[in-house]
């Protein structure tokens, strides 16, 4: 869980969507700062929407790089791994798109409450070549295949086993944002 203590209290509105970012360094393969991340705040108020023109915006003030320099990726918990978010336009299937498809808590992004992201600086990485994986996600991705494996042998033993997953509730203003950085198993 993330505190953050602040001079004075935010007040976030039913809509708002709290974000936790990093900066991907890709010479080294890890994101800086690794503990706490900087929170991002969007849909706070008119003026700072939930799109992901806002969310470069942000980006760009509190890491500096321009968002035409940007390539952010969010982290998917369950599966650990780092799944890159294109700018809309991106990619075009010839129909034409609703501006509500922009909305980052909308399909293709789906972002919520605590999604971890990650900004690369594409000057650093001019061949495109980053996967974002750091060294702590490839050891979670071997445990976690060695658990699925023992998992499935035990399945096809017909013992049976159970796994425990919390269900993510809703913010409520007493609990504050729970970082999405860990999958338990």
């Amino acid at each position: 869980m993330l505190i953050e203590i602040t001079d004075k209290p935010w007040t976030l509105v039913k809509n708002s969507l709290v974000l936790f970012a990093q900066i991907r360094n890709a010479r080294t393969a890890c994101n800086e700062p690794s503990w706490p991340p900087k929170q991002i705040v969007l849909g706070n108020s008119s003026e700072v929407p939930k799109t992901f023109e806002q969310l470069q915006i942000e980006l760009d003030r509190v890491f500096g790089i321009d968002p035409q320099q940007q390539k952010i990726a969010k982290f998917n918990a369950k599966r650990q791994v780092w799944v890159v978010l294109n700018p809309p336009g991106a990619v075009s299937s010839g129909k034409k798109r609703r501006k509500k498809r922009n909305r980052l808590d909308n399909s293709p992004y789906s972002l919520t409450d605590g999604t971890l992201l990650a900004v690369l600086d594409l000057m650093t990485d001019p061949d495109d070549s980053d996967d974002f994986l750091r060294p702590e996600d490839i050891c979670r991705i071997s445990k976690l295949r060695a658990y699925r494996s023992t998992t499935a042998a035990a399945a096809d033993g017909n013992t049976t086993t159970t796994t425990h997953r919390d269900k993510e509730r809703s913010r409520s203003a007493e609990d504050g944002v729970k970082l999405n950085y860990s999958y338990e198993f």
